[in-house]
């Protein structure tokens, strides 16, 4: 499989029972770092699992709470 042949993933065994992902634009890059830069200071006002179930809401993204976090 093509995860376990990257080096940064030799472990990699296989998806857990339930994952998302996302997709941006290369023109989102900047704005992505910076999110990146600042996720602590973020999370401090909006937890992973309410970020994430706002994000699939937005999205459209149908989902099933026994897969979240918290």
């Amino acid at each position: 499989m093509w995860m376990k042949q990257q080096k940064n993933c030799p472990l990699w065994d296989s998806w857990g029972k339930g994952y998302g992902s996302f997709t941006c634009s290369f023109r989102d890059k900047d704005h992505i770092v910076s999110y990146i830069k600042n996720q602590r200071n973020h999370h401090l006002k909006e937890s992973f699992t309410e970020e994430y179930k706002r994000l699939l809401k937005e999205n459209g993204v149908e989902f099933d709470e026994r897969y979240l976090l918290g």
